[in-house]
């Protein structure tokens, strides 16, 4: 109810520029899509919102993404090409119907000119390329080619979260390789 109040008690004057901080912080799962039905209302009416937010997942029904991490601003992306950003590509699933690939495998395709990245998955390999549709069709091809038991290759749609966590992590190795004289 607390919520409820000062989302109500922000709106009353009708402002055009909206800062919630964590709106949805304890909210039950129901309340908290009724805010974000709210939110997208008012962006539609042409307010611009500002929303930190512990839930990463609450960020797909953002225009704009800012990932932050350590005080920084790691990127600012459109949610459909913050996935592209944080795989450096456009990520492919390679399913496999017998075991995993072996790391030989992994490596091989790494070498592959329009492979960008390659990554364990739950589900197979999350492969980044430069095009989804040509890389896709590459990897078929490769398959065939090296007998890779690849019966699926499809585009691989990660969770916000994991998106997240991919920048982030990736930032932090980063970081961890400069030199203590670059940090100082």
């Amino acid at each position: 109810m607390q919520r409820r109040l000062a989302l109500a008690a922000t709106l009353v004057h009708d402002p055009s520029l909206l800062y919630l901080d964590e709106p949805t912080a304890g909210v039950d799962p129901i309340l908290r899509e009724r805010f974000w039905t709210h939110f997208r209302s008012l962006r539609d009416l042409g307010r611009t919102i500002i929303v930190p937010t512990q839930y990463v997942g609450e960020a797909a029904s953002c225009d704009l993404i800012a990932v932050m991490s350590a005080g920084r601003i790691l990127t600012v992306q459109a949610p459909g090409a913050l996935t592209r950003f944080a795989f450096g590509g456009d990520p492919l699933l390679v399913g496999f119907s017998q075991g995993w690939a072996s790391q030989a495998d992994v490596q091989r395709l790494l070498t592959l000119p329009f492979v960008r990245s390659v990554q364990r998955v739950d589900e197979g390999l999350a492969v980044a390329v430069d095009d989804c549709e040509r890389g896709a069709e590459a990897l078929r091809e490769h398959a065939r080619n090296s007998g890779l038991p690849a019966p699926s290759i499809e585009p691989y749609e990660p969770t916000m979260d994991e998106t997240f966590v991919r920048i982030i992590e990736a930032d932090r190795l980063q970081r961890s390789r400069q030199p203590e004289a670059a940090s100082a």
